[in-house]
């Protein structure tokens, strides 16, 4: 369990009590890589001295470019749902359709991975020192898992490459000591260069997701100290989204409902192109 930072906005708190259990529930969230998904014991200087150079006009040349990141897979199942899944097997179905939406609507789409495969430790470092990209060699490891951080070193050789808008990691939250707890949850990193731009991106999609579905949202602001690896490491503007809470019950039948999905990814879709297109 990992205490959150800053809780910027919640909505649909209705009462005293309600929001009281509404706090204790925002302030979890699972681990992207079974490990520390914070690593706050290093700075984001030390782990990329190339953080934040890469502006907003030189991203700006009229084409929506995005990667989406699948939440978990291979080796890493995330968390395991008492309903009866696992995390990865829902966060690629709602990437592809995700990307199929984006699109739809103009945008070029990659992703991190396809749920089949994902790039080697050693393809990593081969793009990225190819690219003059500097990362820390001792956190890449083969071990069937696609890590936190070896999921950034990857976004920041696609940046590089292709000069993403948005990276955008999907995930499913879970709180087993409060099964009441549910709903859709945003994060981005506080000092991200265009953190602004991440602030007024989540909150344009918490209103469209309050509206939609009649969920909590949940929007973080997150320190050093408590963001998520792949949100502070990124080259990117970047955000993670929680999807819903799989020891919920009606979040569980929501979320593996098909309609469901494709509205839900239609709404985050649309987001993005009117917040970063």
């Amino acid at each position: 369990m990992k205490i959150r930072g800053k809780v910027k906005s919640i909505f649909f708190c209705a009462a005293a009590g309600i929001l009281a259990a509404v706090l204790l529930c925002s302030c979890t969230a699972r681990s992207i890589n079974g490990g520390d998904d914070t690593d706050s014991d290093m700075t984001v200087g030390e782990i990329n001295p190339d953080y934040g150079k890469v502006s907003a006009e030189d991203r700006d040349d009229g084409v929506l470019r995005v990667l989406i990141d699948p939440g978990h897979g291979f080796g890493d199942v995330g968390c395991q749902s008492p309903y009866g899944f696992d995390e990865k097997a829902l966060t690629i179905v709602y990437a592809n359709i995700l990307r199929e939406k984006l699109e739809d609507a103009g945008a070029e789409v990659y992703m991190t991975h396809d749920g089949e495969s994902f790039p080697s430790a050693s393809e990593i470092a081969r793009r990225a020192d190819s690219l003059g990209i500097v990362y820390d060699s001792e956190k890449l490891v083969d071990n069937n898992v696609f890590s936190a951080y070896e999921r950034s070193v990857w976004e920041n050789v696609t940046d590089a490459e292709k000069h993403i808008d948005l990276f955008i990691s999907l995930h499913i939250n879970s709180i087993e000591t409060a099964p009441e707890c549910s709903g859709f949850s945003v994060d981005w990193y506080e000092e991200n260069p265009q953190a602004a731009s991440l602030e007024k991106f989540a909150a344009d999609l918490g209103k469209r997701l309050e509206d939609g579905y009649s969920k909590e949202v949940r929007l973080f602001s997150d320190s050093l100290k408590d963001a998520y690896i792949v949100n502070k490491y990124t080259n990117t503007p970047s955000v993670l989204v929680e999807l819903g809470y799989a020891t919920n019950s009606e979040d569980v039948a929501d979320m593996q409902n098909p309609a469901w999905q494709k509205n839900v990814c239609g709404t985050i879709a649309d987001a993005i192109v009117d917040c970063f297109g």
